[in-house]
């Protein structure tokens, strides 16, 4: 992929440090201009709080076309791992301390993408999420947790042992999902 040049919408120019920032964690092929970008992110989708997962999914959408959303969750008490997947590719991966940042996230990708399926470990700390994405009309599957776990040594990774943990539990969790979704061994609330 050649190098991609992103630019904000104009009635939002104060929010290019933030984009800026958000840009630089995609990685060396896309780099922020003032004008005449390839992809023009909307103001809406740039925030502190959600930007990092909504301006990852828009921007790897735009460039690769793909518009199937799925997004894997490891709803904890005071870390919420999130991974999405544009087809099988991981465009997201973070954790979030907050579920309302996630939710407005997700809630603001859908006004972009028709096609969301969200899996959620099935956990009691899961309820009032699924809850409230169901208020929202996404399709939510739970998955059980008793899936067979990734043989993964955490000890390598640069993030913090406990958040690499939640995101490939979120990991694990979209892609069993997805498979027993597809085989028809889950159901969806919608």
């Amino acid at each position: 992929m050649s190098e991609k040049t992103i630019k904000i919408e104009s009635e939002c120019k104060e929010k290019s440090k933030v984009l800026t920032d958000i840009i630089g964690k995609l990685g060396r092929k896309f780099v922020f201009v003032a004008d005449g970008g390839d992809i023009t992110v909307p103001c809406e989708l740039i925030d502190s709080c959600f930007g990092d997962m909504t301006v990852a999914v828009f921007v790897f959408s735009r460039v690769s076309g793909i518009e199937n959303v799925v997004i894997g969750v490891d709803p904890g008490r005071s870390n919420i791992g999130v991974v999405v997947l544009l087809d099988q590719y991981i465009v997201y991966k973070g954790v979030f301390r907050k579920e309302g940042c996630l939710l407005k996230g997700a809630i603001l990708l859908k006004k972009y993408f028709s096609n969301i399926i969200i899996f959620v470990g099935d956990t009691p700390l899961a309820r009032s999420l699924i809850n409230e994405l169901k208020t929202h009309n996404f399709k939510v599957v739970k998955v059980p947790e008793n899936l067979p776990k990734f043989h993964i040594d955490y000890s390598s990774s640069r993030q913090h042992k406990s958040n690499t943990k939640h995101v490939y539990d979120a990991l694990r969790i979209a892609l069993y999902g997805l498979y027993l979704y597809e085989q028809g061994q889950l159901q969806s609330f919608d």
